[in-house]
């Protein structure tokens, strides 16, 4: 007699004993997926997984040249803050309560933004005849000093009023930014005919468009001390 028979009957059951469901358990898997392929199966089941990191290398290889490169390269997608000023400036009306059109009788405010080690500022325009219109500093004073904002934009602290001087038409208007203070005639000297920055003083511009007033019931009186001709050495205002 078998010993499975055997030891259900001196157990006083009739039935399968927990080893030997196990056992028969095992014999059906091996008909169904035979021993020798039991590393096939272990495959198998890691294919989905390789399958999903082969993926995963592959979207991060695709996406490494859109990455932030080392500074200096073509491919840099880093933002950075300039180091050079610009200006921006902007028409008020005369009360300075709201914005206006570039005409006499309204007012020129200006935006600096600031280099580093650049605090002082000075402005003026060229009219299309070649005269010079300053703006900063006033006669005989030296360039102004700016704070920025935490923005970086300074506000410079009183606006510019546009009289007759400023005819229908267009001005370059600059922005001189320096490292120490200088007075016109120092500013006018370093920057030469040619207005071209040098002697550590930077020069950015734009373009300012005057339009007619058509509401001017009468003339506007030209601003004292604004007034110089380009062509003129630095050594006193056109009155």
């Amino acid at each position: 007699m078998e010993e499975p028979i055997l030891g259900r009957l001196l157990a006083g059951r009739n039935e399968s004993s927990v080893l030997e469901k196990e056992a028969a358990l095992d014999r059906m898997l091996d008909l169904v997926d035979p021993p020798q392929n039991n590393n096939l199966r272990w495959l198998s089941a890691a294919v989905p997984a390789l399958a999903v990191a082969a993926s995963i290398a592959f979207l991060m290889k695709a996406e490494a040249p859109l990455m932030p490169t080392a500074p200096g390269t073509e491919r840099e997608f880093v933002s950075r803050g300039s180091l050079t000023s610009s200006i921006s400036f902007r028409c008020l009306t005369a009360d300075e309560q709201a914005p206006s059109e570039c005409v006499p009788g309204a007012l020129l405010a200006f935006g600096p933004t600031l280099a580093p080690g650049k605090p002082y500022f000075a402005a003026f325009a060229v009219r299309d005849d070649g005269s010079l219109i300053w703006y900063f500093p006033a006669a005989g004073e030296v360039s102004i000093t700016l704070k920025p904002a935490a923005d970086g934009v300074a506000v410079v602290p009183r606006a510019v009023p546009l009289g007759s001087e400023h005819p229908t038409g267009q001005y370059e208007v600059y922005g001189v930014f320096m490292e120490r203070p200088l007075t016109r005639e120092d500013i006018q000297q370093a920057l030469g005919e040619d207005l071209s920055g040098r002697d550590g003083l930077e020069l950015v511009h734009r373009t300012l468009e005057m339009k007619p007033d058509m509401n001017a019931d009468m003339k506007l009186p030209a601003q004292q001390n604004l007034l110089q001709p380009k062509a003129t050495p630095p050594s006193g205002e056109q009155q």
